[in-house]
């Protein structure tokens, strides 16, 4: 299954609207799309089209517009645009097709492991044609937005593919209420049009930024072509001993205990193994009683490097950690301040991290806890352990062993995407 995405393709069977209007470079425009639609795409593939689909002012005018598409190869999601005056609602829509055609508005659906959601936009702020009437629009389509978003982690996901008609920021990246909520989720890609002709195709921001991919594909731009929207590989990397020090934990031990233990005596990840149950209460609460501790860590050397290299070509990044909920915050503030994205991480307040590794599509997890690496590898993930005193004993096929993230770094730049 592949993804591809289009927009404003503004059919016009039924109605006289000749997109030539607006340049020759309009002539024959339908047949160019559906030529190559109908060759690029496969029935199994995914087509985002993101508004402004018909010029028809009612459905019955957008019906044969809607055939075209309906017969067109693939499944087709839909946003709607600013033109789209025969859209009805995108319940009633989707009853008068099978599961080939999905009208969105507000709610998400599902392809694999992405949340699809979305929403129509609006002209934001910082353009100059938006006007105080625009506010209370904008607003609304703001909201829709992260009501989509929001049902969708409340349901448990965590990758997610925004589709938008108007562009959500520009290409100065002048923040808007879209933008923050594209920040606050992540979303892998986002997806608009709208924007037509030489003059306006720089309007919005295109490429990547802060780990989402941001593409135009209104019709003209794409000279009448589907933009195939490459799936990214999901890289999935714990905290706590894997970009931090496998034994920062030992001096703040040692001094609780008041003992002097090596790191060549840290041969278990349990704690109570290495200094017995005296604190076993504390250790379980380590997370939210010590929680200076965490603020006080470094970086690995070459951490921040390879994960600015795994992003730059094109690699899902997120931080999966066991760390308490609680100190959530603590955590992304961390993550933050050593020049990484916060919205990745991921707290789950539990080692099992097989559904959140599902749920991710995660390819690669990178660990150093032998209790999750042996729960990965069981459940058929790749796991690169950084390699410690206490997870030396474990082994397996897709089990690759490092020394530093040096080495990681060497993995990735040879890795095929």
């Amino acid at each position: 299954m592949r993804l591809f995405a289009i927009g404003d393709l503004h059919l016009s069977t039924s109605v006289d609207k000749p997109m030539t209007i607006f340049g020759e470079c309009w002539k024959n425009h339908e047949e160019k799309i559906f030529s190559n639609w109908n060759r690029v795409v496969e029935d199994e593939d995914i087509v985002f089209v993101v508004g402004d689909i018909s010029w028809a002012s009612s459905l019955k005018e957008a019906e044969q517009d809607l055939d075209k598409i309906y017969k067109s190869k693939g499944t087709k999601f839909f946003i709607k645009g600013n033109h789209d005056y025969w859209w009805t609602t995108a319940t009633g829509l989707s009853k008068l097709f099978d599961d080939s055609m999905v009208f969105m508005n507000t709610n998400y659906r599902v392809i694999g492991e992405y949340a699809i959601c979305g929403t129509r936009g609006w002209n934001i702020p910082n353009d100059i044609k938006f006007d105080e009437k625009d506010n209370e629009i904008y607003k609304r389509e703001a909201h829709r937005l992260k009501l989509s978003l929001e049902s969708a982690r409340k349901d448990g996901f965590r990758k997610y593919i925004v589709l938008m008609h108007y562009p959500p920021i520009n290409k100065d990246l002048d923040e808007t209420l879209f933008s923050d909520i594209i920040r606050e989720f992540g979303p892998e890609h986002v997806i608009y049009g709208h924007l037509h002709g030489e003059e306006s195709f720089d309007y919005g921001f295109q490429g990547l930024y802060r780990g989402t991919e941001y593409h135009l594909v209104s019709s003209d731009y794409l000279k009448f072509e589907l933009k195939e929207i490459k799936q990214k590989p999901t890289i999935c990397v714990d905290i706590d001993g894997t970009i931090i020090d496998p034994y920062f934990f030992i001096p703040y031990l040692n001094k609780l205990n008041g003992v002097n233990i090596d790191k060549k005596n840290y041969t278990s990840i349990k704690w109570t193994d290495t200094y017995g149950d005296r604190f076993g209460s504390l250790y379980r609460n380590f997370d939210t009683i010590f929680t200076y501790v965490y603020e006080e860590a470094k970086l690995l050397p070459n951490v921040l490097e390879t994960i600015e290299m795994l992003e730059h070509r094109g690699f899902n990044v997120y931080f999966v950690t066991a760390r308490d909920t609680k100190i959530d915050s603590i955590t992304k503030k961390w993550i933050e301040k050593n020049g990484m994205n916060p919205d990745r991480v991921i707290s789950l307040g539990t080692k099992n991290k097989i559904n959140i590794a599902k749920k991710l599509g995660c390819d690669v997890f990178i660990e150093d806890d032998p209790g999750n690496i042996e729960q990965l590898l069981s459940a058929g993930f790749e796991v690169i352990a950084l390699d410690t005193n206490y997870n030396r004993a474990i082994t397996g096929e897709r089990l690759t062993r490092v020394s530093n993230w040096a080495e990681i770094m060497g993995i990735f730049e040879s890795k095929e995407l």
